[in-house]
């Protein structure tokens, strides 16, 4: 059965996710304290911090240990560079082997005819 919308007010949210914040220490029990799925909440979370800034400033961010953590500038940048890397080598790789295909063709094409 497919859970109802919930409609949940900018003050209740506030009061939620900045004006109790330190009572209440999770996602989950703050999504639940506002009657809403954790993944609706977590959206909603998004939008107000983006929407709001000046008012989450100095607020502690939830704990993310039901998900994968959001990884730092610097972390990326290594998942990045070890990407590129990769795809380097790999078309490296693949020039290599394209070029080793291409030369025992050409080396036919200029072999002398065979005498008759």
């Amino acid at each position: 059965m497919a859970e109802s919308r919930v409609s949940v007010s900018l003050e209740d949210f506030l009061q939620v996710t900045v004006i109790d914040r330190d009572k209440i220490t999770t996602a989950k029990e703050a999504a639940a304290a506002l009657g809403m799925t954790l993944e609706s909440f977590k959206q909603k979370l998004v939008t107000q911090r983006k929407r709001y800034p000046e008012h989450f400033e100095g607020v502690k961010v939830y704990e993310t240990s039901s998900g994968p953590r959001v990884q730092s500038k610097e972390e990326v940048g290594g998942i990045l560079e070890k990407l590129r890397s990769a795809a380097a080598e790999k078309a490296e790789a693949e020039a290599e082997a394209e070029a080793e295909a291409e030369a025992p063709s050409e080396n036919k094409a200029e072999a002398p005819a065979p005498a008759k």
